[in-house]
């Protein structure tokens, strides 16, 4: 649409004018710092009081215009920086009380939006005041309540439980076999573990082309599960949790880190004939 073109067009004309205005810095400063894993943002935090005026007034600027956009973008980088995707959500969900005080007026205001316009507002209200906060906790506490709540709100639960289904076909006998689980920590991986055997062989044939696909996109994520399970996301701990165990990693896992890296540094050098 023309307003997400011209806000691209502004984000791309931001970052050229940071470019230019803060290069020397970034060649006096910040020399020899491969990119990725937010080095350059840390390098630029250590270093903010050392870079020129110039530089300092565009950086303060460009911040200015990201904080109107996000309020909650210096709290995600903050607490999630390394996660994404559902992960991510997880995450800032997770930090959600040691939010600034800007990103929870921001996160509360998004929040009343979505459950006002909810088919299931109402409901909620009547039913589930005292559940835990969020549309999650609410949608939860409805289910077992279909015969109860309004016909718009069974469409909507009817409709989101087809979504489910849709996307994984192996639900319901999830549900039979370790429906007691509360999620989190691993718990649900270790139940699928233990009873793989109990699965259909339809369900079983799915959980290897999931794992497999799983795989394909991040290599490294068997070793995530077999060495970090319980190491907390966000901050570069999976990162570092992988490194201190470079030497027991899988051969996939190697490759896939090592492929990384290489890409990386291509980008820096791209980035710097650019320059």
């Amino acid at each position: 649409s023309a307003p997400c073109k011209a806000e691209g067009e502004a984000m791309r004309a931001g970052r050229e004018a940071m470019k230019e205005a803060c290069k020397a810095d970034f060649d006096a400063l910040c020399e020899g710092v491969e990119p990725g894993e937010g080095r350059l943002i840390k390098c630029m935090k250590e270093h903010e009081t050392e870079f020129s005026e110039k530089c300092r007034s565009v950086m303060a600027k460009e911040k200015e215009k990201m904080m109107k956009k996000n309020p909650c973008a210096a709290d995600e980088e903050k607490f999630c920086k390394d996660a994404k995707g559902e992960e991510r959500r997880a995450c800032l969900m997770k930090h959600e009380k040691e939010f600034s005080k800007t990103c929870k007026a921001h996160v509360a205001k998004l929040k009343e939006k979505v459950m006002k316009n909810h088919p299931c507002a109402a409901d909620m209200e009547k039913f589930c005041k005292d559940a835990p906060a969020g549309m999650g906790g609410k949608m939860r506490c409805l289910i077992g309540r279909e015969a109860e709540v309004s016909e718009a709100c069974k469409a909507r639960m009817a409709e989101d439980k087809a979504k489910m289904m849709e996307k994984n076909p192996c639900l319901a006998e999830i549900e039979k076999i370790c429906g007691g689980l509360k999620p989190g920590d691993g718990r649900l991986a270790d139940c699928l573990k233990e009873h793989e055997n109990d699965f259909s062989e339809t369900c079983k044939a799915n959980f290897a082309k999931r794992k497999e696909e799983m795989l394909k996109k991040n290599p490294c994520a068997a070793d995530m599960e077999k060495f970090c399970k319980d190491i907390e996301r966000g901050e570069g701990r999976i990162i570092k949790c992988l490194k201190e165990h470079e030497a027991e990693l899988s051969e996939a896992c190697k490759a896939g880190q090592k492929k990384m890296k290489e890409g990386r540094k291509e980008g820096g050098k791209e980035g710097n004939k650019e320059g």
